[in-house]
């Protein structure tokens, strides 16, 4: 049987695992930065922002 890589929806869960047992061992103020910054990386991910943006030009 070949190799197949894993989907979206399981990268997306072993992501989410690790981070959950990393922030289980941070103190609370860098966890919280840890938390913003996978918001950060997961809206820059996110279909929309693949829309290239049009320069202003003025």
């Amino acid at each position: 049987m070949p190799y197949t890589s894993p989907g979206p929806t399981t990268r997306h869960t072993a992501i989410e695992t690790a981070s959950a047992k990393t922030r289980r061992v941070l103190p609370k103020h860098i966890a919280r930065r840890l938390d913003t910054l996978l918001k950060s990386l997961a809206s820059r991910n996110s279909p929309k922002s693949a829309t290239p943006r049009t320069p202003d030009v003025g």
